[in-house]
């Protein structure tokens, strides 16, 4: 049936060592190349010292077990653990420090927003902030804990997977409404839709511009801004983040209608003269 397993989904919480290896051995007779674990059991303002350098150390062995299967291990962005926020989460990996740790993406439904915008420009800046890192990406539609069916959330999407569409990140559907079949068949058709539509967006893009052109487009904005905040205000960063990237797909975009318009001009003259 074409079914392979990328990511073997465990629910391993690096306190310690106890049967991880287990883990990576279940991961190769399944296939996978990832291990989903998660990073610690509370959220990153609730660790002390000790606490964290414990984690770190854990994850640093749990890293260097994992390659000798060949294996990377990903975590989660989530509540409740140490990976709530980018800024624990760049941090945790700097201190690990292991080419086979990376990060899954997924929406950030555990804090709260003022609007719909502002919750959609916090994830984008999530993707953006670990865009070197993920591997992954859970693909739902919940507002807070309730679910939706996708296509609720399709304008969100839309944006996110234009960020996500580096080919080495796989995406998975995470839960549908009411766990009903119908309506995870249902939520398969617009992912696809929505894929088909990241793709074209990628291909026009990558038809009219250079590399160096659309690096803008992936520029680590986030950390430029963070830096001439001293890291200080994060709320702040997020918004002015948010705004350097729109305004740079915004060029981008807009010079592609000019170019369209422009062949469209030369077009009619064409007939014109003729």
């Amino acid at each position: 049936n074409n079914i392979q397993i990328y990511s073997y989904g465990t629910y391993f919480k690096t306190i310690n060592l106890d049967n991880f290896e287990q883990y990576c051995q279940t991961g190769v007779v399944l296939g996978a190349k990832v291990l989903r674990l998660w990073c610690g059991e509370k959220g990153s303002s609730l660790f002390n010292k000790e606490e964290y350098d414990n984690l770190i150390n854990v994850i640093k062995k749990c890293a260097d077990i994992a390659k000798k299967y060949n294996l990377v291990i990903a975590f989660e962005n989530h509540g409740k653990t140490l990976c709530d926020n980018v800024f624990s989460i760049l941090k945790m990996i700097e201190d690990v420090k292991k080419d086979n740790v990376r990060m899954y993406f997924q929406p950030d439904y555990w804090n709260s927003y003022f609007n719909d915008a502002d919750r959609i420009n916090a994830n984008l800046n999530t993707i953006n902030g670990l865009k070197d890192y993920l591997c992954c990406a859970h693909v739902y539609s919940w507002n807070g804990i309730d679910r939706l069916l996708l296509k609720e959330r399709h304008y969100e999407w839309t944006e996110y997977l234009k960020n996500l569409s580096n080919e080495d990140i796989v995406c998975y559907l995470e839960f549908f409404k009411d766990d009903d079949v119908d309506n995870f068949i249902e939520d398969a058709k617009e992912f696809n839709s929505l894929i088909k539509q990241a793709n074209n967006y990628k291909e026009e893009l990558l038809s009219r511009y250079s590399i160096s052109e659309l690096s803008l487009l992936i520029s680590d904005n986030y950390n430029m801004v963070m830096l001439k905040s001293n890291g200080e205000d994060k709320e702040e960063a997020e918004i002015k983040a948010a705004d350097l990237r729109y305004n740079v797909i915004g060029q981008i975009i807009g010079k592609c209608v000019k170019k369209k318009s422009a062949r469209k001009q030369e077009t009619k003259s064409d007939k014109i003269d003729k």
